[in-house]
């Protein structure tokens, strides 16, 4: 789910600069991002604009060395460790990031970024995005679409469901299966 879903808003952020501000990661133009001070630990909260099931976080940053992934339910202030993660000092060039999420609970409202360390005075989040298994799934598909039609070498997968090729009986759940001439829901 790309976080400029609507509804979505930063929350909190420990630094911020008038030029760079926490708001700009909303944006999906790497060029706007948010950059702090290297005095860490940094944190910024983000409020989803719906309660998701969130499975994976990517950031695009620069100049990050550890990160801890924090996430909240709905209605709840109490955060919970997600994810942590060591990055590469890459120099000047954007670092790419992704994590999985430990599954903290399905209807998840927030979550914190903390920036645990960093490779230089500054650094700088310029994207964060949210892999979702949620009714968010559908703006997550649109946003990997557009990036493999710019030619990021992301792809999707699908899958199709059979139908039944046979006629069951009434006792029979509404549920695909093949026919195996193997009467298994009644006489």
């Amino acid at each position: 789910m790309p976080l400029s879903s609507e509804g979505t808003k930063v929350l909190y952020c420990t630094s911020s600069d008038p030029d760079f501000p926490s708001v700009n990661i909303l944006s999906p133009d790497l060029r706007r991002y948010w950059i702090a001070t290297g005095l860490c630990p940094q944190e910024l909260t983000v409020k989803l604009g719906s309660a998701t099931h969130p499975t994976g976080l990517k950031l695009i940053c620069s100049g990050i060395r550890s990160i801890r992934v924090e996430t909240a339910q709905e209605g709840s202030y109490i955060f919970g460790e997600a994810a942590v993660g060591e990055l590469e000092d890459v120099g000047h060039v954007l670092q790419h990031w992704s994590s999985p999420l430990l599954d903290l609970g399905a209807h998840v409202k927030m979550i914190k970024v903390i920036v645990l360390s960093s490779w230089s005075e500054f650094f700088s989040i310029h994207s964060m995005h949210i892999d979702s298994s949620s009714p968010g799934l559908a703006a997550t598909r649109k946003r990997f679409t557009e990036l493999h039609r710019q030619g990021t070498g992301v792809n999707l997968l699908e899958v199709s469901i059979p139908r039944a090729e046979h006629n069951k009986d009434q006792s029979e759940p509404d549920a695909p299966k093949v026919s195996d001439h193997i009467k298994t829901w009644g006489t």
